[in-house]
């Protein structure tokens, strides 16, 4: 079946109205020596936007910076993994990939991808801070098997071993899909936060003009870079955003609804799918069935 000219459908995003000035953090890295950034998720939801704009805000700073992207054939919906290595000078970097256990800061979308080798042999528990999404994403084996068990907690406690004591889990994509209509400005809420959190040698006035150089979804990803910083700064605050915006109810499954929502429920789908006359068919079947049963009960 092929659709022409249709779109996916997005939840409208919520007025944020005005964020206001964020503290800035009581301290940031410096690039006395070259700071190791590990970024991974799946492919096809801005992992390597990521990357790049770290790049660019470097660049706009005048520093310099070197950037792997180990994506392959996995550019969609496979992991993908971003080595960025940003420095003071060019001279500093001689080699894009990161070494082994020297890892400063590792984003992770999906805790799939962070308790990988690939990213686990970049960590180092006394080095690395983890700005990690604890999300659920759905895996391959998720198709095939729909009671697939994640084991999220064993995942967490690989993540928890190989990284500093004072990483930080949060569900980032809730309030991505909640505030700003689209999960893809998870990675952006989690660059804000690692911003937050004094992780990145940068300045947010840099990350920003980043955002703008790009120039694609320009408002949302700054959006999404202030909604992150304010998630470490201010998480009641954010919470209050969140509270009211997510007021959906779920439909009722078969097994909850009357004949009579069920017989409703499936005209509905039938008018849908062809016409009323289609419906009204049904219907009428339906109600010789009912007539014929309730002339059969004892």
């Amino acid at each position: 079946m092929t659709v022409d000219g249709g779109k996916l459908r997005r939840r409208a995003p919520a007025d944020l109205g005005n964020i206001g000035d964020l503290p800035e953090p009581a301290t940031r890295p410096s690039l006395d020596r070259p700071y190791n950034v590990a970024v991974g998720g799946v492919g096809g939801t801005g992992v390597l936007t990521i990357g790049a704009l770290l790049g660019m805000a470097v660049h706009i700073e005048g520093k310099a910076s070197m950037i792997l992207d180990m994506s392959g054939l996995a550019q969609k919906g496979g992991a993908v993994l971003s080595h960025v290595r940003l420095s003071e000078h060019t001279a500093d970097v001689t080699c894009s990939r990161i070494v082994t256990g020297t890892a400063d800061l590792v984003i992770a979308a999906d805790e799939v991808v962070a308790a990988a080798k690939e990213t686990m042999t970049l960590c180092e528990s006394s080095r690395t801070f983890g700005v990690i999404n604890s999300h659920v994403i759905p895996t391959a084996d998720f198709i095939l098997n729909r009671d697939f068990n994640f084991q999220s907690r064993k995942v967490n406690h690989v993540l928890e071993t190989a990284l500093r004591k004072d990483s930080s889990f949060f569900d980032f994509t809730k309030p991505a899909e909640i505030l700003l209509g689209d999960s893809i400005a998870t990675n952006m809420m989690m660059m804000g936060y690692a911003y937050q959190k004094g992780m990145l040698p940068l300045t947010a006035k840099a990350i920003e003009q980043a955002i703008e150089v790009n120039g694609v979804a320009i408002k949302m990803n700054t959006q999404a870079f202030q909604l992150g910083r304010l998630a470490a700064a201010d998480p009641a605050r954010l919470a209050s955003m969140m509270k009211g915006q997510d007021d959906t109810v779920a439909p009722k499954t078969q097994d909850e609804m009357s004949l009579d929502e069920i017989i409703a429920h499936r005209s509905a789908l039938l008018t849908e799918y062809q016409n009323e006359k289609l419906a009204d068919r049904y219907r009428n079947l339906v109600t010789q069935v009912r007539n014929a049963a309730a002339q059969w009960r004892f």
